[in-house]
């Protein structure tokens, strides 16, 4: 079985990258990290990510709330935010 992966939406790109060692380092697979809510939906259809780990405030106009629903309404899968 194949570890399970993290999409980690977070437009602090230090945080981001914080986020993406730990998680790796926790045995997950984080196939991208994203800012925007147009490219964290994107990510979840080009990924399948087994969870998305978003943040609430976001780069551009939508934020994680937002982008959460817009998520879910396509994806059944699990959303941190």
């Amino acid at each position: 079985m194949s570890e399970p992966s993290i999409v980690v939406v977070e437009d602090e790109a230090l945080i981001a990258a914080d986020l993406e060692d730990a998680l790796s380092h926790l045995g997950y697979r984080v196939p991208t990290t994203v800012a925007t809510s147009t490219d964290a939906i994107r990510a979840v259809d080009e990924h399948r990510p087994d969870l998305v780990l978003l943040d609430i405030t976001l780069a551009g106009s939508a934020d994680g709330i937002t982008t959460a629903t817009a998520i879910r309404k396509i994806h059944e899968l699990s959303l941190i935010h």
